[in-house]
């Protein structure tokens, strides 16, 4: 995306398989990103410049049903909105290190993402843990960073994460939605 971009529209690339990467490390202009802008593109392998997503947003569906494999989410990213990697190809996931500000993780964000074989470690500021926001991924483990803010674990999260062994849950947490772990 050039510098002089400032409105991704929803679903722009939505179906295009001949996308392999995608750059927004110029796109310091971007006012708007819409939903699903990167949605059902399978050859999608590599995003950079997340940091430039306007408010610090990753929108709904945005890499829904993508090939990326691996994504590292910069400090910058506030809010993860509901389906935004669901049904891709993750393998790695991973959160810049030095966040200050709080994270918010929607609803579906992380669904059905199979391939993700790793432990999940959540940034202390993780606020939010949306509904089903993991479900059915292949997450084989999951805690916390030292200090963090999450209270509440919400319906679902872990639902069908079959490879899920250990949950280590800090002594924030004080409340475990419905079928979180089952």
């Amino acid at each position: 995306m050039p510098s002089c971009a400032t409105t991704i529209p929803a679903n722009a690339f939505n179906g295009c398989s001949q996308i392999t990467s995608f750059d927004l490390t110029q796109a310091t202009s971007l006012q708007s990103a819409g939903a699903g802008f990167l949605k059902n593109t399978p050859n999608l392998v590599e995003v950079k410049g997340l940091a430039n997503l306007p408010g610090g947003v990753i929108p709904n569906e945005a890499f829904k049903g993508s090939g990326i494999g691996s994504i590292s989410i910069p400090k910058q990213i506030v809010r993860i909105d509901s389906g935004a990697f669901e049904g891709s190809e993750l393998t790695t996931l991973t959160f810049e290190g030095g966040r200050s500000s709080d994270l918010a993780i929607k609803n579906h964000a992380f669904k059905g993402t199979a391939e993700l074989g790793q432990e999940l470690v959540l940034p202390a500021t993780t606020t939010e843990l949306g509904e089903f926001a993991f479900e059915g991924s292949g997450i084989t483990a999951v805690r916390a960073e030292a200090g963090f803010k999450l209270t509440n674990i919400g319906i679902g999260v872990f639902h069908l994460t079959m490879k899920l062994k250990t949950a280590t849950l800090p002594p924030s947490i004080e409340s475990i939605g419905g079928a979180a772990f089952e």
